[in-house]
């Protein structure tokens, strides 16, 4: 008689664990597709983080040649600003000289 209650014992035990591996296996296929799921949203943001890193590099690309842009304005600005200044220079040098040169006429008039 004890044997056979070890036995039911062991037989109810037995039933308890096919009953868990039967619950584990009828959550197996919601499991794969959550997973699936999961699989593609993961692909999904990798090829949006792909763009996002490229449209990056371009942005960057494009802020260079905007600073290169910028520099070569300076420099042509600093280069117009300085003919100006030696323009202003030459013509206040022809007015003097064309000063000197009338007072000179009305000294020998």
């Amino acid at each position: 008689m004890l044997e056979q209650e070890e036995l039911l014992g062991r037989l109810e035990v037995a039933d308890a664990q096919s009953a868990a591996a039967l619950a584990v296996c009828e959550q197996l296929p919601s499991a794969a597709g959550r997973l699936s799921e999961a699989q593609s949203t993961m692909r999904a943001q990798q090829s949006r983080c792909s763009e996002l890193e490229q449209a990056v590099e371009q942005g960057e690309e494009a802020l260079a040649r905007m600073e290169r842009e910028l520099e070569a304005l300076r420099d042509a600005q600093s280069d117009a600003d300085e003919s100006a200044q030696q323009r202003e220079m030459a013509r206040s040098e022809s007015e003097r000289r064309a000063a000197i040169a009338s007072e000179q006429r009305a000294v020998w008039s």
